[in-house]
This record gives structure tokens, C-alpha cells and sequence, in this order.
């Protein structure tokens, strides 16, 4: 679904925060359960995918507020 986002958001602008929130969403959740998928080591499995999460929210509340 995230990437829908990106590519809903970046029809709106040519710099969108919303763009660059699911970004960074997507790299902050998927990329420290690669990581954990990979090396086994559960350090950042715990503590970065809350706030990929939450970056994906932001960009999608934020989209629904552009015109």
C-alpha cells in the first residue's frame, strides 16, 4: 500500500513530504526486518519498525490533505 502512496504523492508536487514520509516508512520498517531476516540479530527489528510505521500513517494523512 505504501508504494500506492508514493505513487499518488508524487502526481501532487514536485517536492511532497508525504513522498518522502512513505520513503522513509518503507525503508525504516522492511528494511530492519531484512536486516533481521539476514543476520538473524533482532536489535532493530524491535525498535525501528514502530516508527516506519508511523511515518507511512503521517504520509497517508498528510496525502489526504492535499488538494
Amino acid at each position: 500500500m505504501s508504494s500506492a502512496g508514493m505513487i499518488v504523492g508524487s502526481y501532487n508536487a514536485t517536492f511532497n513530504i508525504s513522498t518522502v514520509l512513505f520513503g522513509l516508512g518503507i525503508c525504516l520498517f522492511s528494511g530492519s526486518l531484512y536486516h533481521k531476516a539476514f543476520t538473524g540479530k533482532e536489535d532493530l527489528s524491535k525498535r525501528l519498525p514502530p516508527f516506519g510505521g508511523m511515518c507511512m500513517i503521517l504520509g497517508w494523512v498528510l496525502l489526504s490533505f492535499k488538494k
